[in-house]
């Protein structure tokens, strides 16, 4: 109990922790429902409001690295294809396998060249310390990395697919709790509870829950809904690391 207040969302229960995020007063049924066990908030409790503000956030920066993502890899298949071709029309094969490593990763292999260059026309530079070898050594392994690329970026779009659908279905599986919730505190007692509660709570996914599968199992699945959204956080946090990595 903190205090003797009340809970900012259930004012007949009174508060057992506040929110980390904007300091409201939390009961043990909201501070074990929105808790959070990873993240900038590991161990500590968030409010209804502020744990689906953190939902919208991450589904808004996912959504951007997605499009950021999504841009890179057009760029590198793009690119290898203009390559192959290329490399197809001038060394047949082998200048097929080339090009499109060349064209796919071409910003390393155009810094590579550019250091090799740099060699020719200062060949005293000590910061020039590309040899001949190592261009040629790029060229030959770029097929490798652009492989690469394009896997690494099918897997990162995918990812971030997945992360949005998972991040929408646990708002929804929250806000559906809350709104149960804020229905037992309105008609707790009431003689017209049943009545209320067929015509509030007929589309109410936590409520349905309950009836087809009882309570226990209704708050396991809000439960997995709350560690989704934990660890879609760590994941996103991630991602632009990974982005960068394997650009």
């Amino acid at each position: 109990m903190v205090a003797d207040e009340k809970c900012y969302d259930h004012p007949s229960q009174y508060a057992v922790s506040q929110c980390r995020a904007c300091g409201a007063y939390l009961c043990r049924d909201c501070a074990e429902a929105y808790g959070v066990l990873t993240g900038e908030y590991a161990g500590q409790s968030l409010c209804y409001h502020c744990t689906t503000l953190l939902v919208a956030s991450n589904i808004k920066e996912v959504a951007k690295l997605r499009k950021t993502v999504k841009r890179e890899h057009t760029g590198v298949l793009v690119g290898a294809s203009i390559g192959a071709l290329i490399g197809l029309a001038m060394g047949g094969p082998i200048g097929l396998l080339i090009g499109f490593g060349a064209g796919g990763s071409l910003r390393h292999t155009l810094t590579v060249a550019g250091r090799f260059i740099k060699i020719l026309v200062n060949p005293h530079d000590e910061n020039a310390v590309t040899p001949l070898s190592g261009l040629a050594l790029t060229i030959l392994l770029s097929p490798i990395g652009t492989t690469r690329k394009i896997v690494s970026r099918i897997i990162q779009l995918r990812q971030a697919t997945a992360i949005l659908a998972n991040d929408q279905q646990a708002l929804e599986a929250m806000r559906a709790y809350y709104e149960y919730t804020q229905f037992i505190e309105k008609y707790k007692g009431g003689v017209d509870f049943v009545k209320h509660a067929r015509e509030e709570l007929k589309d109410n996914s936590y409520a349905k829950a309950i009836v087809d599968k009882g309570e226990e199992s209704a708050q396991r699945e809000l439960r997995k809904s709350v560690i989704q959204i934990a660890t879609n956080g760590e994941i996103i946090r991630s991602f632009e690391d990974t982005a960068r990595k394997v650009a």
